[in-house]
């Protein structure tokens, strides 16, 4: 009896599962990695400009793998690099240098780089 009992309360709950409201297929939602990921390949291209100070600012982003970034003619490493709320936000250089870059209305990204206390900021364009 306690085994039956067992096997119903199991059949139940599995079908519980299945017919809850919060079991969706995969086809009716999208996941948070592939939004990311879509964000990124639309970020794909070279990206080119110049900061306030005169800068030059280059950044490759291949479809899949790792961007890289030359800041007045140097290569300069990039050690991590991941979306975050539709941004690009890469950790650069041999410290906690890090550039965010953010695509506006109007087809461009928004550079913005931070280390130390330093900062400087550009208008990317494709090219």
């Amino acid at each position: 009896m306690i085994r039956t009992c067992s096997s119903l309360a199991a059949a139940l709950l599995v079908l519980a599962a299945c017919s809850s409201p919060s079991m969706q297929t995969a086809s009716s939602t999208t996941s948070p990695q592939a939004t990311e990921a879509s964000a990124e390949s639309t970020l794909a291209g070279r990206w080119t400009g110049q900061t306030a100070q005169g800068g030059s600012v280059v950044i490759d982003i291949p479809p899949s793998g790792s961007p890289t970034y030359s800041f007045r003619g140097q290569n300069v490493p990039v050690s991590s690099a991941r979306m975050d709320n539709g941004s690009m936000v890469m950790m650069v250089g041999t410290g906690a240098g890090r550039v965010t870059l953010t695509p506006q209305a109007d087809g461009t990204l928004a550079y913005d780089y931070r280390f130390q206390g330093q900062t400087a900021a550009a208008s990317l364009r494709r090219s």
